[in-house]
């Protein structure tokens, strides 16, 4: 049990079953209210990149792959499928906490997976 007046400390962005969940505060942030997101990953960056699908410049730039922006829970976090980039990419598929930078200027979240 926790001492009172403390929480619990979670990460913000999770790899669970296939799916990236991101935390409430973070998805409101970058992705506003859409439904889709582009998402690309760059192997020799380890890095999976997650835009608005409302993001013109984001799709010019990069060959993303438009990916639903489900509702994981009551709270409010989001999850994408990222199967079959796993698979492509031969990515480690263990639930952990993942590393994260989210470009509020740019509306992109940056996710490092290996």
């Amino acid at each position: 049990m926790l001492p009172r007046g403390t929480r619990r400390k979670q990460k913000m962005v999770n790899l669970l079953n296939s799916h990236i969940i991101i935390d409430k505060n973070i998805a409101e942030e970058l992705f506003s209210n859409e439904s889709y997101v582009q998402v690309i990953y760059y192997e020799n960056d380890g890095k999976l990149m997650v835009a608005r699908d409302s993001d013109d410049m984001f799709k010019s730039f990069h060959k993303a792959k438009k990916e639903l922006l489900k509702n994981k829970n009551l709270l409010g976090d989001k999850s994408i499928n990222i199967r079959e980039m796993i698979i492509d990419n031969d990515l480690d598929e263990t639930n952990r906490s993942l590393e994260y930078k989210a470009d509020t200027a740019m509306n992109v979240l940056n996710v490092f997976i290996k």
